[in-house]
């Protein structure tokens, strides 16, 4: 059993250091509710900015981290030291000439565990490059896995994290929250058998790998915690009855959906 927590940090765009200042008051507020590993949204160090009108290249990268020489990256690592948990920490990531949109996953001791690069972006993010694929990593707590916001709206993302063994996923999330939301982040909980925690500015969800919701946030800047079995997750759910080989076209990247039908563009624009 082991305990973890989400934040539902809202952001002020640009304004690193503000919106740092309040990641650690709610961080220090999880690890002192017992948490070992803490989820942050998606972009909350610069307030996820990407898709702001007008937004140059030059502007945009002002904005990033590096993960090796980023001075809040050095924060969060000298934090998570501090506190000794896991954190999980969405932001504008500078590569070399790149732009990411990536999570950071560092340890209690301070070290850099990995990086997930968001894989799915609808087409928005049009400054970033896209991940290419799905890691799991291994912690003091069990095998986790990351996906950022509309990768979740993919359900091959979750279930290759958890083909891969992953057993929590982490889901730090800035765009669509609510009700159909829940339904979503409920069913791919259910479906691969793992435990999920979605982080979002203005929610937070702690999902079991029954497809539960064991706690969740009622509002902005909040921390919420729970006692999570990762022992009762990497069963597969349903998924553990697959028949992988009759799915082969699921890999074929030469098929797409079909294109509307004219009538039913003109319909759908409505």
């Amino acid at each position: 059993m082991v305990r973890v927590a989400g934040i539902s940090l809202k952001s002020r765009p640009w304004d690193k250091r503000a919106n740092w200042r309040k990641a650690q008051r709610l961080l220090r507020r999880a690890a002192a509710q017992g948490a070992g590993l803490v989820c942050a949204p998606e972009g909350f160090l610069e307030g996820y900015i990407v898709q702001e009108k007008g937004l140059t290249r030059a502007r945009y990268r002002s904005a990033g981290e590096s993960v090796r020489r980023g001075e809040y990256i050095r924060e969060m690592r000298r934090l998570c030291a501090d506190l000794g948990i896991y954190l999980v920490a969405g932001f504008a990531e500078r590569a070399g000439p790149r732009m990411h949109n990536s999570a950071a996953l560092i340890g209690p001791g301070g070290e850099m565990v990995g990086v997930f690069r968001k894989v799915h972006d609808m087409g928005a993010e049009p400054l970033n490059t896209a991940g290419d694929g799905f890691p799991v990593f291994d912690t003091g707590l069990g095998r986790v896995g990351i996906m950022i916001c509309f990768d979740r709206q993919l359900p091959e993302s979750a279930r290759l994290l958890a083909l891969r063994g992953a057993r929590l996923i982490l889901n730090p999330s800035a765009g669509m929250w609510g009700e159909t939301n829940d339904v979503m982040m409920r069913t791919r909980a259910y479906e691969n058998g793992v435990w999920i925690i979605f982080s979002h500015p203005r929610d937070c969800l702690i999902i079991s790998p029954r497809g539960e919701i064991v706690a969740r946030a009622s509002g902005p800047d909040e921390v919420v915690a729970a006692n999570i079995d990762l022992d009762a997750a990497g069963g597969g759910g349903p998924g553990r009855h697959r028949r992988a080989e009759v799915y082969r076209d699921l890999c074929d990247p030469r098929l797409r959906f079909p294109a509307l039908r004219p009538e039913m563009r003109q319909k759908d624009s409505k």
